[in-house]
């Protein structure tokens, strides 16, 4: 099994929301880095009744989420980081 070393070798990404408090995972997605493929998991999503999005700063998230209910940080994303970090790590 070969991984990809950097991001822009990616060709097809594992989009997923979690619940901050209880790291379960709401939602998920699996498409390219665009913006029509989070506008998908943004209508996944709706039933839940978000009221607000922690995330890191792609343009997608500034472009199709309200300011004031999205903030951009790390402080707010180590759980779906730490996700993230597990998927990628090789037995």
């Amino acid at each position: 099994m070969e991984f990809c070393r950097k991001k822009s070798d990616i060709i097809a990404w594992l989009w997923h929301a979690i619940n901050r408090a209880s790291g379960k995972v709401l939602a998920d997605i699996f498409g390219t880095r665009k913006d029509r493929v989070f506008l998908q998991l943004k209508a996944l999503l709706q039933p839940f009744g978000i009221s607000r999005y922690y995330t890191d700063d792609w343009g997608a998230y500034e472009r199709h989420l309200d300011t004031s209910k999205h903030e951009v940080g790390k402080q707010n994303t180590q759980k779906i980081e730490n996700k993230h970090l597990n998927l990628r790590a090789p037995d």
